[in-house]
């Protein structure tokens, strides 16, 4: 019985503890959770409308920034924002919203040409780049301000703009224009450093050497106007390493922590900048037997349009800035009628026959033979791992069963739907 006694007398006294707990807990702060939240939202939205010029945004694309970096800048006014970046000409306003969701939220909730550009689906990607327009407010100061996407959850930094935004664009578009290195090496510390950028997917890699360990890091980066930015600081030779000034005459790369460090940049064998491959060509194949003229046009995102091969459609060819290449890939040529219309990837061998390639990265690059005069470009497999290419074949597949369809002479190139053994194309 006493025991009885005593447990209920322990039960009647929990409430008063609880209350006396959640009293002193109280008292830690001057404010409520709901209070405190406003307050926070407050401040960051005084601190965003307090940049005249507005704020320069590290925005990384894709889960893990599989996409790289891109240069973005927001002005906040009371209710709206206007957004630029180096991949859309022009500026954007639309509405911006601070509020709690899950924590203090920024979110820009109404659609945005510039600000939407990553997240918009399309034909080739339905989910789009798998990009963010809801970010969560992590830290807040007057210079900086650090985000967290809500899908990806790569961080996103806000730096204050002191120029106008157009300008600090153009100064990074500059850099990126001449940005053209894919291999480094040097010391930094005591610890001989190398290395490669992949300027398509904007990321870095580091690989060195300490006390006998081989050591790689890779991480995704943003050009500046002063050269690039990556998404965090790395430890390389013993140093915090989160960027670079860079020298476009000298290809040098020097340290921002520490610019008496440096690292040597190169461009690999027979890398040709874009506008070199715009002109009229005579495209031979069947190990060059055969040919036919088509011009190469500059298009859309790092592409080239192959026009004259057939009225009713381009053959698009990819750009790739860190080889200086250029590749001819799987691709959807056309759609009519119900069926779609496809180059395929084919390798043919020295049997003369083999299977056929439905993989979007299978193809064939052209490279380059070094003559300025003459140039020439000789088509080789392009290295994809799960398929090996040396020919194209023109197919139809039924849009309603996805079964083969057989394909006319009117989507024939020169006369045919099978481009054996490709071979080169020639300059005129």
């Amino acid at each position: 019985m006493n025991k009885i006694k005593n447990l209920a007398i322990l039960l009647l006294g929990i409430p008063l503890l609880l209350t006396s707990c959640l009293k002193d807990q109280d008292d830690i702060f001057d404010s409520s959770v709901s209070d405190r939240m406003q307050q926070k939202l407050e401040e960051t939205k005084r601190v965003l409308r307090s940049s005249a010029e507005g704020w320069v945004m590290d925005y990384y694309v894709g889960e893990e920034q599989v996409y790289g970096g891109y240069v973005f800048t927001v002005k906040f006014d009371s209710l709206d924002c206007t957004v630029a970046s180096e991949v859309t000409e022009g500026t954007c306003k639309s509405y911006y919203k601070l509020t709690n969701d899950n924590g203090p939220t920024l979110t820009f909730d109404t659609y945005n040409d510039v600000m939407h550009i990553f997240a918009t689906p399309s034909f080739d990607m339905y989910e789009g780049y798998q990009a963010d327009f809801e970010f969560l407010i992590l830290n807040v100061t007057d210079d900086l301000i650090e985000l967290k996407g809500k899908r990806s959850e790569n961080k996103v930094y806000l730096y204050r703009l002191t120029e106008p935004a157009a300008d600090y664009i153009a100064k990074c578009k500059a850099v990126d224009d001449t940005f053209i290195v894919s291999v480094l090496d040097g010391r930094i510390g005591s610890t001989d450093v190398s290395g490669n950028i992949d300027l398509d997917s904007r990321h870095i890699t580091f690989i060195s050497n300490e006390g006998g360990v081989e050591k790689e890091e890779t991480c995704a980066y943003v050009v500046t106007d002063k050269g690039i930015r990556l998404y965090n600081s790395l430890n390389v030779g013993g140093m915090s390493v989160s960027g670079f000034i860079y020298d476009a005459e000298t290809y040098g790369l020097t340290l921002l922590e520490n610019q008496g460090v440096s690292l040597q940049g190169r461009i690999p064998e027979g890398w040709r900048n874009y506008e070199s491959f715009e002109g009229t060509y005579e495209v031979r194949y069947n190990k060059g037997e055969a040919s036919f003229t088509a011009q190469l046009v500059p298009g859309d995102d790092n592409t080239y349009r192959m026009t004259g091969v057939n009225s009713n459609y381009d053959i698009v060819l990819n750009y790739s800035k860190a080889k200086g290449t250029l590749s001819l890939n799987f691709q959807a040529l056309a759609e009519y009628g119900g069926t779609y219309i496809y180059l395929i990837p084919w390798y043919l061998g020295n049997a003369g026959s083999g299977p056929l390639g439905p993989y979007t990265e299978a193809g064939m690059a052209l490279v380059w033979n070094g003559d300025e005069e003459h140039p020439v470009y000789k088509f080789v497999d392009n290295g994809y791992e799960d398929f090996t290419t040396d020919s194209f074949i023109i197919i139809g597949l039924s849009a309603t069963t996805g079964e083969l369809v057989d394909v006319d002479a009117s989507w024939y190139v020169n006369g045919t739907d099978r481009l054996v053994f490709m071979d080169s194309m020639i300059k005129k």
